[in-house]
């Protein structure tokens, strides 16, 4: 069975699961005290409901957030290597750029050639398409394309 065949297996069986639990939730909603931790916890669940539930429509999200948890042990690993970064503005601007270079490599782009591509076309993209040129939107554009 291939990788996206087994996806809708996982996805069925946890449509199922996650149905169960809200299920569950609103039980509880309806049999505890409005006070009760347990009410209090139901009732969250219940008000983000489809908020948790995006998952199982769209094959992007995932149910956990390890992906994001890999890219953040990175960060930790190389804390030490950039223990001096010069100042607080650079800081933020090197997690910019690691923020940009994780949702490269989620979105299978080579960080290098959107970088370049980027930088080339950022000062001449308008403001309204600015959101053309992050990594998730992005579409390679040649050279000779560019200047046109």
């Amino acid at each position: 069975m291939s990788r996206w065949g087994s996806l809708g297996i996982y996805r069925r069986d946890s449509r199922k699961i996650v149905d169960d639990i809200f299920a569950l939730c609103r039980e509880w909603q309806q049999n505890e005290l409005p006070s009760s931790s347990l009410a209090k916890a139901a009732t969250y669940a219940l008000n983000i409901e489809n908020e948790l539930k995006k998952f199982l429509d769209n094959p992007k999200l995932n149910l956990d957030n390890n992906p994001a948890e890999i890219q953040m042990r990175r960060i930790s690993i190389g804390r030490r290597n950039w223990l001096f970064i010069g100042s607080e503005t650079g800081g933020q601007n090197l997690a910019i750029l690691f923020s940009f270079a994780a949702t490269c490599k989620a979105n299978a782009i080579n960080y290098r050639q959107w970088l370049e591509d980027v930088l080339i076309r950022i000062n001449t993209t308008p403001a309204s398409l600015i959101d053309t040129l992050l990594p998730q939107n992005w579409k390679f554009q040649p050279r000779s394309e560019i200047s046109r």
